[in-house]
């Protein structure tokens, strides 16, 4: 019997190891942080991403700057109805695109997120 126990337990926390390095595998593609796709905006341009972070400054309702916890700002331009004020958490679905003025995030979705602590962007 504690064999099977042993050999339970074992298999329980092989499957959510696994589970947890396919989640960070997942999150480098689909919920990078700002300054990775900063680094390499052909990872990441015209593909569907998910972002969060602190709007720090806006230029009209639906353009301005987002900065999550790698520091580093990125300009959002929303369509959609996406809109958002200085001092607005949100997650934003969009995709990162580039024009003669560089890198900016075309946010088509927007969500007011709360982060409460531990490492997060705010």
């Amino acid at each position: 019997m504690k064999s099977i126990t042993v050999v339970t337990v074992a298999f329980a926390v092989f499957l959510s190891q696994a589970s947890i390095a396919a989640e960070l595998r997942r999150d480098d593609a689909t919920r990078p942080i700002i300054a990775q796709m900063l680094s390499d905006p052909g990872a990441y341009a015209n593909k569907p991403v998910t972002i969060y972070g602190l709007v720090i400054e806006k230029e009209s309702d639906s353009v301005f700057t987002l900065q999550d916890i790698s520091q580093r700002p990125l300009k959002v331009v929303g369509t959609h109805g996406v809109k958002a004020a200085v001092g607005d958490q949100i997650t934003i679905r969009g995709v990162l695109s580039k024009n003669r003025h560089g890198l900016f995030f075309t946010a088509r979705s927007l969500t007011p997120t709360r982060v409460l602590g531990g490492g997060g962007c705010c």
